[in-house]
């Protein structure tokens, strides 16, 4: 009778435990997940640089747009360590693009039509272009391909397409900007000859000359005796090394 007592008392505490379990169940995703939609959060924010937050659907996004380049050039898909440098390059792409876009908007630094074809079948093609349309055999570029691959594109895969137009934007719209504006650091920074002559003289002057090297430990404390008046005019050139904290003595019975 006990034994029936006991089972009827623990019988609740089970059924409790396997209806919690079953609503953690139902409503575990809504919890745990990105969307909390029980508690009506919806932040999916990985990151954020200068106040501006990166969403863990454009991290997605161009990671697979990342994948999907890789496969294109490589013809197969990426393999874990090539998976983990994609990802480490999506998200600094991310992170570059928040850090430098503000600059770029407010120095007006924007890629015009007339460059973007220079860039991409002109005079200056893209060394990203360049290698990728460099012969294996010869190591040299070929730009009869890429001009050939241009007028084809149209026919290519749509994935194929979009990677392209992908390149273009980034082309456009980050990399042409970011070459800019190192130019313009790079150029605002003016040496003058006088600074000049004196980096120069600081790295290629030399002296010659002979010392005398004696260490204090080579002498004994009994053959130096300071006295009181040299102590203390010491000590007054010197008080910050010898500044202690206000302290307080206390006597007391336990």
């Amino acid at each position: 009778m006990a034994l029936i007592n006991t089972i009827r008392e623990k019988s609740g505490v089970a059924v409790g435990a396997v209806a919690i379990g079953m609503l953690l169940f139902i409503v575990g995703g809504d919890l745990v997940g990105g969307r909390n939609r029980l508690f009506g959060r919806n932040d999916q924010a990985v990151g954020e640089v200068n106040g501006e937050k990166i969403e863990l659907p454009e991290f997605t996004a161009a990671l697979e747009q990342a994948k999907q380049n890789f496969t294109n050039q490589q013809n197969r898909p990426p393999d874990d360590q090539a998976l983990a440098y994609l990802r480490e390059q999506t998200w600094n792409q991310l992170l570059a693009r928040r850090a430098y876009q503000p600059e770029f908007d407010a120095l007006g630094l924007k890629t015009s039509d007339d460059e973007l074809v220079d860039l991409v079948q002109g005079d200056n093609i893209s060394p990203s272009l360049k290698q990728a349309f460099t012969d294996p055999k010869t190591g040299q570029f070929d730009k009869a391909r890429l001009i050939e691959y241009l007028k084809n594109l149209d026919k290519l895969p749509a994935e194929s397409q979009a990677a392209f137009r992908n390149f273009e934007a980034s082309l456009r719209d980050f990399d042409r900007p970011l070459l800019k504006y190192t130019s313009l650091l790079k150029n605002s920074v003016y040496v003058t000859s006088a600074e000049a002559k004196r980096f120069d003289e600081a790295q290629n002057a030399k002296a010659s000359f002979r010392y005398l090297f004696v260490p204090y430990t080579s002498l004994s404390d009994s053959s130096v005796k300071p006295t009181d008046a040299q102590l203390q005019d010491y000590l007054d050139r010197h008080k910050g090394r010898y500044k202690v904290e206000d302290g307080r003595t206390i006597e007391y019975i336990v």
